[in-house]
């Protein structure tokens, strides 16, 4: 039944659903739907305000079961302790109500999402990292020379570069940069980026090799 309604999600077929204390009635979902295991998704679409991170919820399982040692009753198990496992429920129930339904997020698990954050903003980082980039009006740099640099700032903050259309795509969505084509001095004309230009030509910082 569940697995039905699923497909049913997923294909954005016409749904039941019930109000509590009203009539049942038709519903057309219009969902996107996150599917991962062992990694976290990636989206290409720059995640502003971190709209999609901070809506996943992330639970680390630190230890791995051998086969040797899986409970293949541990339904029955947990039903022998339905007692203690019901009192549990109740008293940690009573404290999230009084949190108002705010569960408590484990270190590991925010250390997690923190860098994930981090990876989906990896172009606005470099943007704003002033070591690499200088923002104004009268300033102006060609794309390919930007990734290049954008490439040795990931590298050396142990980020996972995005492609370099995924790259240009992000760099129009922040407020400022417009699309030029232009020569630069020494170079031919090439597509580029008024707004922004890089501190050196290309860095060669000890930090980052």
């Amino acid at each position: 039944k569940n697995l039905d309604m699923l497909k049913k999600i997923i294909a954005e077929e016409d749904i039941i659903i019930e109000c509590k204390g009203k009539a049942p009635k038709c519903f057309s979902p219009r969902v996107k739907l996150v599917f991962a295991g062992n990694q976290l998704p990636y989206s290409k679409e720059y995640d502003f305000g971190n709209a999609f991170a901070d809506r996943l919820c992330i639970l680390v399982y630190p230890k791995t079961i051998k086969r040797e040692s899986w409970n293949l009753n541990l339904d029955d198990c947990l039903y022998k302790e339905r007692d203690v496992i019901m009192s549990l429920a109740l008293k940690y129930g009573k404290e999230l109500i009084s949190s108002n339904y705010l569960f408590a997020e484990p270190d590991d698990s925010m250390q997690i999402l923190d860098s994930y954050k981090k990876e989906s903003a990896s172009v606005q980082m470099f943007v704003q990292d002033e070591d690499f980039c200088q923002i104004g009006l009268e300033f102006k740099a060609h794309i390919a020379n930007l990734y290049d640099s954008y490439i040795l700032y990931a590298k050396g903050n142990a980020l996972t570069p995005v492609d370099c259309r995924v790259f240009r795509q992000q760099l129009f969505l922040i407020e400022g940069f417009t699309s030029s084509k232009f020569r630069l001095p020494g170079t031919a004309g090439r597509s580029g980026v008024i707004g922004i230009q890089l501190k050196h030509p290309l860095i060669k910082d000890k930090r980052y090799g």
